[in-house]
């Protein structure tokens, strides 16, 4: 169990907390208890969007902004950082083979399915994603 850094979830976003006053210093367990609370929220499907939380300062804003993230289409949010990730590595045909092959597999999802009857229904920016 991690003695400086916790995770909790509520509405999709998870919060990594530190807990090591005055200033939340980052020491080598700290760094560490980290590790372990970004895998944990990584392999959880209830956590959508993550912040890192170290005091009352910054917090409400990162939680709005990661709220965003909480409500948006999750599958096509970790296909482009997949892209991403996956792109910079390589060469330009074989990044872009990597996002045409993600983006495919974004057609056999439900938020697929939600986010277009939505476009065509409401207009832009109305969908209520699930995340699968």
């Amino acid at each position: 169990m991690a003695e400086f850094v916790r995770l909790e979830v509520d509405g999709g976003i998870g919060v990594i907390r530190l807990d090591r006053p005055p200033l939340n210093a980052i020491s080598r367990q700290v760094q560490e208890e980290l590790v372990v609370m970004a895998a944990e929220a990584a392999n959880r499907a209830d956590v959508r969007s993550v912040v890192v939380y170290g005091g009352e300062k910054v917090l409400a804003r990162a939680m709005e902004y990661a709220g965003q993230f909480a409500k948006g289409p999750s599958a096509a949010y970790a296909a482009a950082k997949r892209a991403i990730d996956g792109g910079l590595d390589t060469d330009v045909r074989t990044g872009l083979d990597l996002e045409a092959d993600l983006f495919a597999a974004l057609f056999a999802t439900d938020d697929r399915r939600i986010g277009m009857t939505s476009f065509v229904e409401n207009g832009p920016g109305k969908a209520e994603f699930t995340g699968r």
